[in-house]
């Protein structure tokens, strides 16, 4: 819910693609891959 509201205030989200933001327009979100703790990814 946060991430929607988040969006519709104009605010910049940033996020990895999991849940309801893969299901969301790349114009509304700034999707990052996810990395383990040595940076392999």
């Amino acid at each position: 819910m946060a991430i929607l509201e988040a969006s519709a205030t104009g605010m910049p989200v940033v996020s990895t693609n999991v849940g309801i933001v893969s299901s969301l327009p790349e114009e509304l979100i700034y999707r990052v891959n996810p990395k383990d703790a040595e940076g392999r990814g």
